[in-house]
């Protein structure tokens, strides 16, 4: 008996699954919401038109910090979108951990993608 339930919880990733309220991990707000379509809540949260942005992330788009590393690395549109948010709010709306939700990426990425682009921005 004590083989079986340590068995079981050996090959279990999860006992139990996400706590109820925990949001889902999805990139609808970042793709759509965040697009051109929207361009009234693209200023609002990005701080910067989607002509400016565009503007922007050709600037940046090829600097080196973009490319290298072992994995590949998202999109830079991505990564320029996480930084704008982050740069530009302020408060609890600017926490790593609130970003990282409402993007779908874990708060290390939030950090590592700002950093990414105040570089790339700063080199120009």
């Amino acid at each position: 008996m004590c083989y079986d339930l340590l068995n079981y919880l050996i090959n279990k990733r999860y006992l139990y699954g996400p706590s109820p309220g925990t949001p889902p991990n999805s990139t609808i707000y970042r793709n759509i919401m965040l697009s051109a379509r929207y361009p009234l809540h693209f200023k609002r949260n990005l701080r910067v038109t989607p002509k400016q942005f565009d503007f922007i992330l050709n600037l940046i788009k090829d600097h080196v910090v973009f490319i290298g590393g072992t994995k590949p690395q998202i999109d830079v549109a991505v990564q320029l979108k996480v930084a704008l948010i982050r740069l530009g709010h302020y408060g609890s709306l600017a926490s790593v951990a609130h970003i990282a939700d409402i993007m779908a990426v874990s708060t290390g990425s939030v950090v590592r993608y700002t950093e990414r682009c105040i570089e790339a921005i700063y080199s120009l």
